[in-house]
């Protein structure tokens, strides 16, 4: 009578952990390319849709190139899992591949908790800069126009009666409604003083014409 039942899977011989890492440590550092590799972590899991009861779940590549070790270890795990499984344990068999999950959902939350209180601190401290400089501007200008407006209207409230000023060593001596006049009493200025600098001032262009005798 044939025999109906499916193919026997190979016996499997158990290991440790710890074995299994030295065992899969001393495979991946025969590799090509892969000598300076200096740890690997293997986990238990249990999933019936694979055969193996292990994996490995990072590995510390150290002066090998870590594409390579990759490439190797890819290669050595599915081979030893076709001959070793990892020793019974309760807490290996049941948590262990959780536990590997687990530590890396915890390390990808604590990355985005700090990269959003970056962000944040940094838009505080953008806010505060710029409430800083509001209030700065706020405060500072009225002072300033309160002493130069009153300042300037005392000192030339006389001379500015007139559009056309007339100089003598840049100080306003009198102003005229008509350049011919401002030049008629300039030139009489610099003939009596021909040392002075005698000046028409345009309060309307902002044109200043030093007087010369002729």
């Amino acid at each position: 009578m044939p025999d109906a039942s499916p193919t026997a899977k190979p016996d499997k011989s158990p290991k440790t952990k710890a074995e299994l890492e030295a065992l899969v440590l001393a495979e991946l550092r025969a590799a090509s390319d892969c000598g300076g590799a200096v740890h690997v972590t293997v986990v238990a899991f249990d999933d019936y849709r694979v055969g193996a009861t292990w994996e490995v779940a990072s590995c510390n590549a150290g002066t090998s190139a870590p594409e390579a070790c990759e490439r190797a270890l890819c290669d050595i795990v599915s081979r030893l899992q076709q001959h070793f499984d990892i020793a019974a344990c309760p807490m290996n068999r049941v948590f262990g591949y959780s536990m590997a999950r687990r530590s890396a959902e915890t390390a990808a939350r604590s990355t985005s908790v700090t990269a959003t209180t970056r962000k944040r601190q940094h838009e505080g401290d953008h806010q505060m800069a710029t409430t800083t400089r509001q209030a700065t501007k706020t405060i500072t200008m009225p002072p300033a126009a309160e002493e130069s407006v009153p300042e300037r209207v005392t000192q030339r409230k006389q001379a500015d009666s007139g559009r056309f000023r007339l100089q003598v060593d840049r100080q306003t001596k009198a102003s005229y409604a008509t350049y011919e006049a401002a030049e008629t009493a300039g030139l009489g200025i610099k003939k009596e003083h021909p040392i002075v600098q005698v000046a028409i001032y345009d309060g309307v262009e902002s044109v200043n014409k030093i007087i010369e005798l002729p």
